[in-house]
């Protein structure tokens, strides 16, 4: 019979489990579905209520305005020659979550996931108890990674995340045991099978786990002997832990006994099923999309660069950007990873079989998206493509608590557990933050210099991929080199326009660009450079004259300067635009914009430097043997515990149900008329009488159907006779609102330059998703704010 620590895990994932669901009604109602997830959405529906993968007749807003707050969504699929149409994403995650949206729709969807999450945490306290023995260091190592980014984030977005880390995590637990069942062998074989089907980029970790479970299971004398030949490769035994109450769940190095009497025979049940699954995935692509490969779906070519200086460049710019971007960086977002990796670094100089096993799926997901991609940012919350082999993670901390010495690594795990749980309760009050703003930027701007800030160059040329209406031709060159275009003389106008960059992350940038002016007068304006931030703000405007260019018209280069402010690129993308006078032919090269060599390398070489020191410092105060810690008591696992954490899930449960009321205050509406400023009483939306416009709006967010109060603090001044002095209107999604529009008369807020409390009272006839508007009209008029609330 197992422990009682090791019985801590079922209630241990109930209690996260009504955490999680605690905070459902919140995300539910205010997080807006986003990027990706409404297309896995759409998807999910059509197996659910179709029971086929084809998408024609899915993109519907009577479909998709269950989740979606508007009625655009631009399908994401690809279409066949047969008209046919299929996500181009993998199907993996739609299969997974199709039952769950045919029980409960996107809010089935929203619980599974929810219930996936304490299922994790589960299985983090077991892998962690597996590889110390010790319920308190595997608690806090569990909690940790349950409550701390990017974890919990991830657990209220649709995405693949969260399915593929408890994926990882069972095949780790495998690995680490000793003598593994044939159920072991097959929760190892499905867990490896599933990964690529969940999303290709998983696939470099699970050949890696496939490798290890292969070496786990190869005959002792081999690994004897290649020991021999490579002594660096020998694996410690380890030191027992203590306490142990699975002695069959070693977690120390290869036992001399194998995996059982089955041998290699046994490794072949894992090793077939992940084969099966990867032949399974070539026959469903190239039945879907023509093409066998696990990428034949996306819309995007995921082959690497080839090997060369700007590419390993960009791979050492990737590693560092997925860490410590500070806008994406794991570090940023959840720093308290970084005592993770110093117990993880201690594991590995013991060099136990363990740590190699919780190291190794790391740095293969590391690896890998920075040596495809490089780094960029996404509409996702920090480190997306880490969060799948971050919870394997939790064991390291663990080992580091159970191994530590003195107070050094309890006080740095105690400064960036508290920084990290901050970072998670600010972006679940505002999503925003970790999608198109940014969370330390907009919380302290002074930081903001000193931070690394990643990106990936941006080329762009005035061919095919620009926008139509350039007067550039390209130019016939028999001879191979950079490609050139030519605006002729005598006509005025545009020769290069990108009036909209993707994946042009927010930072300090080089913009490089090759011009060649042949005959123009010294004096003579030739060029005009602009390049115009997302928010329309001028970055750089700049006149170029004939005395700039060589007399004899060849390209010479130009290097500029940039600093992109805006974080939200996918709203507001900036645009670069190059203008010819006319008065000389202009001949134009490539466009280059370049991350800036200190902020996006020196300054992360100068924090991995400091961070690796306070590894370092931190990692002295290390012991060999673990500390001693008393036996878990018997009630931790009993059932008086048991129970109480299911009432508390059951009681979380019947609490999501509820709906939430709604508080906004200045800082939260959006305005396109008027400005802030400061009143008695807190600030307000002001508008004067003869800027009608929306003076104050919300965001769209959901709501359940039933009746509602809105309440909205205004003061007005003196309207013209029988002209309303504002106008309040409720926006809708799928069911009209009656009265959705209601002029507010000067008799219901008196001219008298006090605030007056208007209440308005709805009835929203089903879900969907809402907007509180105030427009300005006829008076001067304030806002202190909308309060909307659920009525019985």
């Amino acid at each position: 019979m197992s422990s009682p620590a090791a019985r801590l895990a079922l209630p241990l994932s109930l209690v996260v489990l009504a955490v999680y669901l605690a905070l459902l009604p919140w995300t539910s109602q205010v997080w807006l579905k986003t990027g990706d997830e409404p297309h896995y959405l759409v998807a999910a529906a059509s197996l659910a209520r179709d029971g086929d993968l084809d998408l024609r007749n899915n993109y519907d807003p009577a479909v998709y305005l269950d989740w979606y707050s508007a009625n655009n969504l631009t399908p994401q699929v690809k279409t066949r020659a047969d008209g046919a149409q299929f996500l181009n994403h993998t199907y993996g995650l739609p299969f997974l979550i199709a039952p769950a949206f045919w029980l409960g729709g996107a809010r089935g969807v929203s619980l599974f996931l929810a219930l996936l999450g304490a299922l994790l945490a589960g299985q983090v306290y077991l892998l962690a108890y597996q590889v110390t023995g010790h319920w308190r260091a595997s608690l806090l190592g569990s909690l940790v990674v349950a409550f701390a980014p990017p974890v919990i984030w991830y657990v209220y977005l649709i995405y693949p995340e969260l399915a593929g880390a408890l994926c990882v995590v069972i095949a780790i637990r495998v690995l680490l045991r000793e003598r593994p069942t044939w159920p072991n062998q097959l929760a190892l074989g499905l867990s490896l099978a599933a990964l690529p089907w969940l999303s290709a980029r998983f696939l470099p970790v699970a050949l890696v786990l496939a490798a290890l479970g292969a070496w786990r299971f190869l005959s002792p004398r081999l690994i004897e002997r290649a020991a021999k030949l490579l002594p660096a490769l020998r694996l410690n035994q380890g030191t027992p832990p203590i306490d142990t109450p699975l002695p069959a769940e070693g977690a120390g190095a290869l036992p001399a006994t194998g995996w059982g009497a089955g041998g290699v025979r046994s490794s072949l049940a894992p090793a077939l099923l992940l084969l099966l699954s990867l032949i399974g995935l070539a026959l469903f692509n190239a039945a879907l999309y023509s093409h066998p490969a696990p990428t034949a779906g996306y819309a995007v070519d995921l082959n690497p660069a080839e090997l060369s200086g700007p590419a390993l460049l960009q791979f050492a710019r990737g590693m560092l950007g997925w860490l410590m971007d500070h806008q994406r960086g794991l570090f940023v977002a959840a720093p308290v990873y970084l005592a993770a990796l110093i117990g993880l670094g201690q594991w590995l100089r013991r060099r136990e079989w363990g740590a190699l096993v919780v190291a190794l799926p790391f740095l293969a997901a590391l690896g890998s998206v920075a040596f495809v991609g490089g780094f960029w940012i996404g509409v996702e919350p920090a480190a997306r493509y880490l969060v799948f082999v971050l919870p394997p993670l939790g064991a390291a901390l663990a080992y580091a608590w159970v191994h530590r010495r003195g107070p050094w690594l309890a006080a740095l795990t105690t400064a960036t557990l508290a920084f990290s749980l901050w970072t998670a309760a600010q972006v679940l009050a505002h999503p925003l933050l970790a999608q198109t703003g940014d969370l330390l930027g907009e919380q302290a701007a002074w930081l903001v210099p000193y931070l690394p800030a990643l990106g990936r160059p941006t080329y762009l040329a005035p061919g095919p991929a620009a926008d139509s209406g350039n007067l550039a031709a390209p130019i016939e060159s028999a001879a191979a080199g950079p490609a050139y275009w030519l605006a002729p003389a005598g006509q005025a106008g545009t020769a290069l326009s990108q009036s909209a960059i993707g994946d042009f992350s927010f930072g300090w940038y080089q913009m490089q660009l090759s011009l060649g002016a042949q005959g123009a007068a010294p004096e003579a304006p030739v060029a005009r450079v602009l390049f115009r931030a997302g928010d329309d703000t001028p970055l750089l405007n700049t006149i170029l004259y004939g005395r700039d260019f060589p007399a004899d018209g060849s390209p010479t280069r130009f290097n500029f300067a940039l600093f992109n402010p805006v974080y939200n690129q996918w709203e507001q993308p900036p645009g670069v635009w190059i203008f010819t006078t006319g008065q000389a032919p202009l001949t134009l090269g490539q466009v280059s914009l370049l991350p800036e060599t200190f902020h996006s390398l020196v300054l992360p070489a100068l924090w991995l430097a400091g961070l690796a020191l306070v590894g370092l410092l931190v990692g002295l105060n290390f012991q060999q043997p673990g500390a001693p810690q008393p036996a878990a008591p018997a009630w931790l696992g009993g059932r008086v515990v048991g129970l109480a954490a299911l009432a508390l899930a059951t009681g979380a449960g019947l609490w999501s149900l509820r709906t939430l009321p709604r508080t906004f205050p200045v800082a939260d509406l959006r305005h396109f008329v008027g400005e802030v400023s400061a009143e008695v009483g807190g600030p307000a939306l002001s508008a004067p009488a003869d800027s009608a416009g929306v003076l104050a709006s919300t965001r769209p967010e959901f709501f359940p159907a039933g009746r509602y109060r809105w309440r909205l603090n205004l003061k007005a001044g003196a309207a013209p006779a029988g002209e309303p002095v504002a106008m309040v209107r409720v926006r809708w999604t799928r069911a009209p609102i009656a009265d959705e529009q209601i002029p507010i008369t000067a008799a219901l807020v008196p001219a008298d330059g006090q605030y007056h409390a208007l209440v308005l009272e709805f009835d929203n006839p089903r879900r969907q998703a809402l907007v509180f508007e105030l427009n300005s009209a006829a008076a001067d008029l304030s806002t202190q704010g909308f309060d909307v609330r659920p009525l019985p």
